[in-house]
């Protein structure tokens, strides 16, 4: 029975970060249209902050104010992984290696995205390291 509760934790989790990173594009085209930022450097009606400005460039993290129902599962549900993870499977090293990854994700993770109207292009870095990237 346990092994049937891990392949449902499992599929559920991949499940929901494949959606996260298939909507990550539409976010980024809807807070382009946002710019400029507000004088505090969040996007009006966006879960978006922008950290750094260039002439072609502009970086972007989550601000941690979820708009919609959406924005609110983005952050409630990884904690539920969490501890499905440690408490029913007893997996803390299941659990660590997610919660640091998670940690990274929110925390460390940044979205360049290019200003020009005509380049709808970004990249999602890790300090300088590029992890994924595309258009939208």
């Amino acid at each position: 029975m346990t092994f049937v509760f891990f392949l449902l934790l499992v599929w559920a989790v991949c499940t929901f970060h494949l959606r996260e990173h298939r909507r990550l594009g539409t976010e980024l085209a809807r807070a382009k249209t946002l710019l400029p930022p507000r004088e505090d450097g969040s996007l009006q009606d966006a879960d978006w902050r922008v950290t750094a400005e260039e002439a072609q460039n502009i970086t972007l993290k989550r601000r941690f104010h979820p708009q919609d129902r959406d924005g609110v599962l983005r952050y409630a549900l990884p904690p539920v992984f969490f501890c499905l993870m440690l408490f029913v499977l007893k997996s803390w090293w299941m659990g660590a290696l997610y919660a640091a990854l998670m940690a990274l994700r929110w925390f460390a993770m940044s979205i360049e995205m290019s200003k020009m109207p005509q380049e709808n292009t970004y990249a999602a870095k890790i300090g300088r390291w590029k992890i994924f990237g595309g258009t939208f």
